[in-house]
Parts: C-alpha cells; sequence; structure tokens
C-alpha cells in the first residue's frame, strides 16, 4: 500500500482530508499528492491483503475507491473499507456499477 502514510501525516497535524481515492495497481506519484493539493491517493498493489492491513487511517473518511482487477478484489478491499469505520465509500465496480455506502 502506497500513499496512506500522507493521509496518516496530515491526520498527525489536525488536518483530515475530505476524500481519499483508493486505486488499485501501480501508483503515478501518490507520496506527492498531498503536497501538491491533490486529492490523497492510496494506492494498493495485488501483494496487498486487507485482512493483514492496518486501515486505521482510513476511518471517518470519505472514500472514492475505483475498479479493482477483479470483483473479487474490489468487494474484499470494499469489506474491509466499511469494517475500518469510514464515513463514506462511493466505488465504481469492475461491473461498470456504482456502489455507495454511508455511515
Amino acid at each position: 500500500m502506497i500513499g496512506h502514510n500522507q493521509v496518516i501525516a496530515m491526520r498527525m497535524e489536525g488536518k483530515k482530508p475530505k476524500t481519499v481515492f483508493v486505486q488499485f495497481g501501480k501508483p503515478f506519484n501518490a507520496e506527492q499528492d498531498v503536497a501538491y493539493g491533490i486529492i490523497p491517493s492510496v494506492w494498493i498493489s495485488d501483494k496487498d491483503n486487507p485482512k493483514l492491513t492496518d486501515l486505521t487511517w482510513a476511518k471517518g473518511l470519505n472514500i472514492q475507491i475505483m475498479p479493482a482487477k477483479d470483483i473479487e478484489q474490489f468487494v474484499k478491499w470494499w469489506v474491509a473499507l466499511v469494517d475500518a469505520d469510514v464515513n463514506t465509500i462511493i466505488g465504481l465496480d469492475n461491473d461498470g456499477e456504482i456502489n455507495v455506502h454511508r455511515k
């Protein structure tokens, strides 16, 4: 997982991003997104496992999740983020369906 450290750093400074993108695959430049004022992006690789990943950085945030490599990966991370107590998730799954979860 790449990019979550920027979200943690913002929170430690007393700031809370309005939205965080969760994307799958190879990152563009996730670690610099916050520095340039871009909406923070957290990139998840195929090697990341939602059951073994600390997602406390996501608690209370609004998440926009992009399609994964397959619907199974999308659903696993969706469920893990809901379990991490996010405020809202809006996601485009691999079938092109828009999914919404609100606390």
